[in-house]
């Protein structure tokens, strides 16, 4: 699995590259977010606890859609087997307090694969 991180404004977008047949193991997240399917398809699971005891509900991915992985659900993606698997799971930045960043706190708003730097002088 190959993972590069990339910020446009204040959106983190984290590609998922998966090789058939794999998975990318469960985390949860304390906000909604994105989960966009670029090529290939396979199935986002979710669970109540991280050892994949109970499974809350399992979706079918396909290629050139988007999935709502809801808040402080445990999630993983499992590529199908036969293709490689890549998506990009996308969210707003966020501070400690779960506030969304405001692209004003941010340096360069559009290069790309850079580092999140808040500006040192605002105060906002």
């Amino acid at each position: 699995m190959s993972i590069e991180r990339a910020m446009y404004g204040n959106v983190w977008i984290l590609p998922v590259k998966l090789k058939a047949g794999t998975q990318k193991r469960g985390h949860q997240h304390e906000f909604d977010h994105i989960h966009q399917v670029i090529s290939g398809s396979g199935t986002i699971i979710c669970y109540s606890d991280l050892e994949g005891d109970n499974i809350l509900y399992k979706k079918v991915i396909t290629e050139g859609n988007l999935y709502r992985v809801p808040k402080e659900h445990i999630h993983q993606i499992d590529a199908d087997q036969g293709v490689d698997y890549h998506g990009n799971c996308i969210h707003a930045l966020r501070h400690e307090d779960g506030s969304v960043v405001s692209t004003d706190m941010i340096k360069d708003i559009n290069a790309g694969k850079i580092e999140f730097t808040p500006d040192e002088t605002n105060t906002h």
